[in-house]
């Protein structure tokens, strides 16, 4: 934050006013500008080139830096900038006991003042008097998030460290966000390279993951399940035909690109800055371990177990998916100068993210933890500029709340509940707890980093090599496809209709395994420098790929479970099925998809890991969100039912056009660009229910079938009741009107309530909730069936966070690519990937 901002706010004179994002248009081609010198601008792609909107007016590009000599010299720089837009407007959150429905941190009111506030209604200060609630969305946490203020205690901001030696040159730029869009970070590099003469692939972008930055992809607007629903009250309807798929889509971008291009200006500022003040410089690093290493638990066997495993307290960050694996040590770097010995950086790397729980809980605007983490090590190390980043971990890994945080001193220092630092030999369990906890535990790890530091070995000399390796990335979430293609995610959508041709995507015409959605291009970067390596990958890399792993297996043998043995319904279990093809339910049979690997066992294999204690892999880089996977691993989880035929189109008035209904015959088709949505042509609720059908992949899809009855619990004491039939006795369902469904044998009763049978699709026969269960020669009276239970994926406890994932499937291509850079294209064990499967076969994905 700079001063003046900082002194305006501490003096209560900050003027929250809006930011205009007046003219810009998220999908406009990035290579037409219409104007000229001296005149406004929004954006970059508004001028005409080689003009850049500079402070919003066109002007020519500054002048670049000099040129470093050729000397064989490694120089260093660093610098940082102002993330935090200027001004935006703030809201009042009403939620109460007395207002029950009202959620605690997610804005629930009007968009517009056109609407009235009703009496438990969030409120919002329309600054500017437009009528338009102009707010600042949070990325990457719940949805319905804006910015309530800002924490100005600890602001997100972007640091710079330049490193360069005589033609090399490698520039990391680090943003307090959760993620960037790929044409956002396509803008953002683009312009810093016009601004500074640099190479665009010599500059890499980290997002440190949090969850009080501003939104930067654009998927945390308002959605329908909030505030859209009343900006586009006719596509109600798709919150309940739809599901989540809806519910949690945006109807507005949550992404500013007039804040971006300030964010492109200020970036570039600070590159020139660090560019100019790169002096030759040493380096020191240290790994420290942050929590003791635990007794792995015993490999559940039920979903209740595996809950149990999962939600167990942990310290610091706890991780949301089998098998559980979180990084134990946090890292530090300095780079000095070789002259003067001063320090220029002080860098600290841990793989957890900023869980997005901000001072006091309020969804302020804020740096959360890296942002006290930093701050000590530049108190610790005066005059460095002070970076956090995350490394290469799952989504899944974050300080969340069921994780321990101690409550710290100013030095980093867990205390007790007195404010004692705790004796030697004491654990960090033995704490109290932390009560504001980003601040608490950036202080932990900052302080860590610092101690570890201070006995690193002695400095030196930095020796600067660059290689780097594009990998090509399936896009497969439709959600994003969608929101792209309806203007929420800005400048997507002109890429994957083709408007706008440009180098960071390929369709499926160019390379068949980047499929309907084509493949996103992101950069790995292999820095060497002497001693140690960077390695960046994108995304949010599995911790397997990081830290590796033994092979394992893990086999749900309760009732429910026994629904995932035979995905495809062919009776074969789905362990000994050499192929798994199966339709999503509700879905074409163009829909059809197949599975690599059973769900139930799920298998772990083997893997070797990439990280050692001088090699470091820096996550969250050039692109990617969620988190990248094991291709054969992933469990499908479903988000939401798809029977969108149903949903008729909607006339502008209202009217609801029904076969047969003379009246509504000539209503036209809701335009979704009409109810809020940012389109860039029109849409219809056809037009998206015939694209979501598809662009439905396996992974957003639960399956037809059930092999599973629930059935009437019997009466009595459990230790009174008769032992479960032998499955090999017959069996028959009878409706209530002595129809008989379905008999057989091979019937086995899992639980007291639940029967299973492999080769039996209970849905297909037709069972219903009222008919019976009857043995026929056996004694028992028959049993009331209570629901036939669907293969519902998403109930499974594995599935993990792939909402936000652009390719959560994508693990091994970046493990392949990353591993190859790493051993120069020997990678001694890489994952295997069918040929039909890898980009690369089509796609340039070479070392250079």
């Amino acid at each position: 934050m700079t001063d003046a901002v900082a002194e305006a706010v501490d003096a209560g004179t900050m003027d929250f006013a809006v930011y205009s994002d007046a003219g810009a248009q998220p999908d406009a081609p990035v290579t037409t500008g219409d104007a000229g010198l001296g005149e406004p601008c929004s954006t970059d792609q508004t001028c005409v080139a080689p003009r850049l909107c500079i402070a919003g007016s066109c002007a020519e590009p500054p002048p670049t830096p000099p040129p470093a000599p050729i000397d064989g010299v490694t120089r260093a720089g660093a610098s940082r900038f102002d993330l935090a837009p200027p001004s935006f407007e703030t809201w009042t959150d009403r939620a109460s006991a007395d207002c029950a429905e009202n959620r605690p941190g997610q804005y629930d009111g009007p968009l517009t003042t056109r609407q009235p506030f009703e009496r438990c209604d969030d409120t919002f200060e329309d600054a500017n008097g437009d009528g338009v609630f102009d707010a600042l969305w949070l990325g990457g946490g719940a949805p319905d998030r804006p910015a309530r203020g800002l924490d100005v205690e600890n602001p997100p901001e972007g640091q710079v460290v330049v490193l360069r030696r005589d033609d090399r040159v490698w520039v990391l730029i680090s943003l307090d966000v959760h993620a960037i869009g790929p044409a956002q970070l396509r803008q953002l590099v683009v312009g810093i390279a016009a601004r500074t003469g640099l190479p665009e692939r010599a500059l890499a972008v980290h997002a440190t993951g949090g969850r009080s930055g501003p939104d930067a992809v654009g998927l945390s607007g308002p959605t329908l399940a909030g505030p859209g629903a009343r900006e586009a009250p006719e596509l109600v309807e798709l919150v309940r035909q739809g599901g989540v798929l809806f519910e949690r889509l945006p109807v507005r971008s949550g992404a500013s690109p007039a804040w971006w291009q300030t964010v492109t200006e200020r970036a570039a500022a600070a590159v020139n800055a660090a560019l100019r003040s790169a002096v030759p410089a040493t380096l020191q690093f240290a790994t420290v371990e942050a929590a003791p290493r635990e007794t792995p638990p015993e490999p559940p066997t039920t979903q209740a177990t595996l809950r149990a495993a999962i939600e167990a307290p942990t310290l610091l960050s706890q991780d949301e998916r089998w098998p559980l694996q979180r990084d134990r040590e946090v890292r530090g770097l300095l780079l000095a100068s070789a002259t003067d010995g001063a320090i220029l950086v002080a860098l600290g790397a841990w793989g957890g993210l900023p869980a997005g729980t901000a001072r006091g809980g309020a969804p302020d605007l804020s740096a959360d933890f890296p942002g006290y983490a930093r701050r000590l090590l530049e108190t610790k190390f005066p005059g460095a500029v002070g970076l956090w980043l995350t490394y290469a971990s799952s989504e899944e890994v974050s300080a969340g709340a069921r994780a321990f945080v101690p409550e710290t001193d100013a030095d980093g220092l867990p205390v007790d509940a007195e404010g004692r630092p705790l004796l030697r030999g004491r654990g960090l369990e033995t704490a109290a707890p932390a009560e504001v906890r980003p601040a608490s535990l950036g202080r932990l790890l900052g302080g860590l980093v610092a101690r570890a530091l201070a006995e690193a070995p002695a400095p030196v000399p930095v020796v600067l090599e660059v290689r780097s390796r594009d990998a090509w990335l399936p896009l497969r979430n439709p959600r994003w496809a969608l929101a792209a293609r309806l203007g929420v995610v800005p400048g997507l959508g002109a890429w994957l209709t083709g408007a706008n041709d440009q180098p960071d995507w390929s369709g499926a015409a160019m390379a068949p395994a980047c499929g309907g959605l084509g493949c996103l291009r992101s950069r790995l970067d292999h820095v060497g420098l002497g001693p140690m390596t960077l390695l960046t990958v994108p995304g949010g890399l599995d911790e397997a790929y990081v830290q590796g792993r033994d092979g394992a297996v893990l086999r749900l043998e309760d009732g429910r479970s026994a629904n995932w043995l035979d995905l495809d319904l062919d009776g074969l279990l789905d362990a000994d099925d050499p192929e798994l093809r199966y339709a999503p339910r509700d879905a074409s049979e163009q829909s059809e998809a197949s599975l690599d690997a059973p769900v139930n066992p799920q298998r772990f294999d083997a893997i070797d890991g990439l990280a050692t204690p001088e090699t470091w892999l820096i996550g969250r880089t050039n692109g990617g969100s969620g988190t990248a996977r094991p291709r054969t691993e992933f469990v499908n989880p479903f988000e939401g039912a798809l029977p969108l035929e149903a949903v008729r189109p909607a006339g502008r008035a209202g009217a609801r056009a029904e076969a047969g209904d003379e009246d509504d015959q000539n209503a036209q088709p809701a335009s979704l660009c009409d109810q809020g949505f940012d389109c860039a042509e029109p849409w219809t609720l056809e037009t998206l229910s015939r694209t979501v059908y598809g662009e439905l992949p396996s992974l957003l899809a639960d399956l037809p079938g059930g092999h599973l009855l629930a059935l009437a619990p019997p009466a009595g004491p459990a230790d009174n009741r008769p032992a479960p039939p032998d499955p090999r006795a017959p069996w028959r369902i009878v409706g209530p009107d002595g129809t008989v469904r379905g008999e057989g044998d091979g019937l086995r009763q899992v639980e007291a309530d639940l029967a299973f049978a492999l080769h039996i699709d209970f849905f297909a026969l037709g069972v219903q909730p009222g008919d019976t269960l009857e043995r026929p020669g056996l004694p028992e009276p028959p049993i009331a069936v209570l629901e036939v239970v669907p293969v519902t994926l998403g109930s499974h406890p594995n599935v993990g966070d792939v909402w936000r994932a652009t390719h959560a499937e994508s693990g091994d291509l970046v493990y392949n690519a990353a591993c190859e850079l790493l051993f120069a294209g020997g990678c001694p064990s890489p994952r295997p990937m069918p040929v039909d499967l890898d980009p690369c076969q089509a796609l340039p994905c070479n070392v250079y």
